[in-house]
């Protein structure tokens, strides 16, 4: 999703009303400026034995443009008759629990000058777990004897080291990132190693490039070296 000139703002809604709000603000927004939009994970739904997709970031819409924070304050302002009931500018310094927990109630928020800019960690997040639709897809790979997790395909190969939790039965990894106050998952599928190894051998490791390396290969040229 990466775009010279672009760069990513987020914004705070409540959790219920966010897809209403998306829909309205999108409605408006110039398609040739960028798009408002709502990130979304793939997950296994245990209900219906398949994979859906839900929120990744829980009341917060996210701005991908190439517009300054004035001109995108003005645009919200404009659109404040549509959405003043739930949206919510994000100032720079983050809401703490007490706050956030009135406004989930219904009571207002103070007025704020501007959206907030994502941090570079943040904005390289996005543009490296999201796909062209905006989903974080679900990532897959297995575990070693010893315990240890690699990660073949999706966009947790290059979050592998981050991965501290993994809940099999339910398809998730937990990282250790947040998103403001929120703590990240992503859906990983872990499959037997002979998946991956159907003759024994160990698999070529994926770099976060997508550089593919021969372990035994490299292991190989060392001791010749």
């Amino acid at each position: 999703m990466e775009k010279q000139g672009y760069h990513y703002s987020v914004l705070f809604t409540r959790t219920e009303k966010q897809s209403e709000m998306q829909k309205a603000l999108s409605a408006a927004f110039p398609e040739s400026r960028g798009k408002i939009f709502l990130p979304m994970r793939e997950y296994y739904r245990r209900d219906k034995k398949e994979n859906s997709v839900k929120p990744l970031f829980p009341g917060y819409l996210f701005v991908h443009s190439d517009m300054g924070r004035e001109e995108l304050h003005e645009f919200l302002l404009e659109q404040r008759g549509k959405v003043a009931s739930f949206l919510k500018e994000l100032g720079r310094s983050d809401r703490d629990s007490s706050e956030r927990q009135h406004y989930a109630q219904g009571q207002s928020y103070p007025e704020e000058n501007a959206a907030v800019d994502l941090t570079e960690e943040e904005s390289g997040f996005l543009d490296t777990v999201l796909d062209k639709d905006g989903i974080q897809r679900m990532s897959a790979g297995y575990r070693e004897s010893n315990g240890k997790l690699t990660v073949m395909e999706g966009p947790l190969v290059a979050y592998a080291s981050r991965i501290v939790k993994v809940d099999r039965h339910e398809r998730a990894a937990y990282l250790n990132l947040k998103f403001r106050e929120i703590d990240i998952v992503a859906g990983l599928e872990v499959r037997p190693k002979s998946y991956y190894c159907p003759d024994g051998k160990d698999v070529p490791v994926a770099l976060s490039d997508g550089t593919e390396v021969d372990l035994m290969e490299l292991k190989k040229r060392m001791m010749e070296g």
